[in-house]
């Protein structure tokens, strides 16, 4: 998994352990610049630009917090949790998703003691989590549950606000612009954030052929 910062570097994690900070400033030239190892095998990253943080879904060893301000990350925090796959970060609270079908909300005002907020129990594994801050929701991708939104606009009380089967097992969701994309295991869908109705509905398994990579 990778995540950067536009301009000046990117941050990696790597299944066999590592967390890496790489100098993009140069794309002709990328420099690593540090590795700092994890005990398990981390299955995803995401900044937080504003506080030079990247959150990792560390798996068994929880949701980890470094410090990425210099050149080798360090480690601030971590919040115990099982198999956690993916995250993101409304403000200051992280939306942690564990393959065993829960999301916790966990206050990370303080990135050294994250503290339990609560949590959100989805319907089925959870495979990727995204936030869209506009709307105050959170998007997990459920293995084979499909999409599910969830109305975080108050973190201590989430609820359930939409919710949509595609085709294949849900991988992983983005938002951009207050759109949601979604990636299962047939395609690419777009939904409307507001309702989660498929806006492009992809392709049904019997109709789909591989034209290009995306």
């Amino acid at each position: 998994a990778i995540d950067s910062n536009d301009n000046d570097y990117l941050v990696v994690v790597t299944y066999e352990g590592g967390v890496h900070k790489f100098d993009i400033s140069n794309p002709m030239s990328i420099t690593l610049l540090g590795t700092t190892a994890i005990a398990d095998t981390p299955r995803d990253v995401v900044l937080n630009l504003g506080l030079d943080h990247a959150y990792v879904a560390a798996y068994t060893e929880g949701c980890q917090i470094y410090d990425v301000s210099g050149n080798t990350p360090a480690l601030a925090g971590t919040y115990d949790m099982d198999r956690v796959r993916s995250m993101d970060f409304i403000g200051d609270y992280l939306y942690v998703g564990s393959e065993l079908g829960d999301m916790d909300i966990v206050d990370i005002t303080d990135p050294t003691a994250p503290s339990y907020v609560a949590t959100f129990e989805a319907p089925g594994a959870i495979n990727g989590v995204c936030t869209d801050p506009t709307n105050d929701q959170a998007h997990l991708a459920c293995w084979d549950m499909g999409f599910v939104a969830v109305d975080v606009s108050d973190p201590a009380n989430p609820a359930m606000f939409a919710m949509t089967d595609t085709y294949g097992l849900s991988k992983a969701c983005e938002v951009n612009n207050e759109t949601v994309y979604g990636c299962d295991s047939y395609g690419l869908f777009v939904f409307d954030p507001l309702s989660v109705k498929v806006v492009n509905p992809g392709f049904a398994p019997d109709e789909f052929a591989l034209m290009q990579n995306y």
